[in-house]
């Protein structure tokens, strides 16, 4: 991108949060503050009201004049805290796309600013980039849209598993592998969001291999990630179905049921009717 380009851009942002400033003072004006004596807006006399709002516009000057100048010192008088602390984002954050230094993104004092100076000066960067960045959250922001960007740019799935934020690689993975977010490929109770975000297998009912489906386990408060049986006083529907002589039903119970276990403690709730029969007849003691 050509020098143009970015004072553009830099521009439109300056001139959208100068408008989230004015917003910010709109507010103010609906919550007039008043001296500690004073309990509530309808006590205060119309002196005081006044007085108010006097402090307020000559704040919201204060701030436009700032803005103009690009004066973070001018910003330190505003009376207003929410006011004050905007004013020196807004500085900050257009200071930071002027030199085009990710680094200086972690000058500004607002978290919401830093976050958003992080993403757009990352757009055009790559995952070597973000590893001035101190701030472990704002470093994970910058390497998940950098690898982020990598994966589509080289149409490689596998880079969206460098992603930290798990969201945004389910999303990645999503549109390379061009899966369904909600979609439950392996029938588990878990969409594929969810195998992503709580780090289980999408092609795997039983990702850690104790006898439980995924969905089951996180439904019933267990990490669906973890080793060893939830509870061995109950046994898993594989030790049911496995006593089933019949090899028909036997068959049908492992293929319906595997994983639940809770299912077939309640037989009205088997949907074939030979398994529910066997169920009703020979239910888990």
């Amino acid at each position: 991108m050509n020098k143009n380009y970015w004072y553009f851009l830099s521009i439109i942002l300056f001139l959208a949060l100068g408008l989230a400033g004015f917003l910010i003072y709109q507010k103010s004006l609906e919550s007039l503050p008043i001296d500690p004596g004073i309990d509530n807006i309808k006590q205060a006399t119309p002196a005081e009201i006044q007085q108010a709002q006097d402090k307020l516009e000559k704040d919201q000057s204060t701030f436009s004049k700032a803005q103009a100048d690009n004066n973070l010192e001018l910003c330190k008088t505003i009376a207003n805290s929410d006011l004050q602390k905007n004013c020196s984002a807004q500085i900050q954050f257009h200071n930071a796309f002027t030199s085009q230094k990710i680094s200086d993104c972690e000058k500004i004092d607002d978290r919401m600013f830093k976050t958003s100076c992080v993403e757009n000066l990352t757009a055009e960067g790559t995952s070597a980039g973000c590893q001035i960045l101190s701030d472990d959250e704002l470093k994970n922001v910058c390497l998940s849209i950098a690898y982020y960007n990598q994966a589509k740019a080289e149409n490689k799935a596998e880079v969206c598993n460098e992603i930290p934020e798990l969201i945004r690689r389910a999303n990645c993975l999503s549109e390379l592998e061009n899966i369904d977010l909600h979609s439950d490929t392996d029938q588990d109770g878990f969409d594929f969001l969810q195998e992503i975000i709580n780090g289980t297998n999408p092609n795997l009912k039983d990702s850690d291999g104790d006898g439980y489906q995924d969905g089951y386990e996180f439904q019933s408060g267990f990490n669906p990630d973890g080793q060893g049986i939830l509870d061995q006083s109950i046994p898993s529907n594989v030790a049911y179905c496995q006593t089933i002589e019949d090899k028909k039903i036997r068959g049908i119970c492992l293929k319906e049921f595997e994983g639940y276990p809770l299912d077939l403690f309640d037989c009205s709730k088997v949907k074939t009717k030979d398994l529910r029969e066997y169920c009703l007849k020979n239910p888990i003691e």
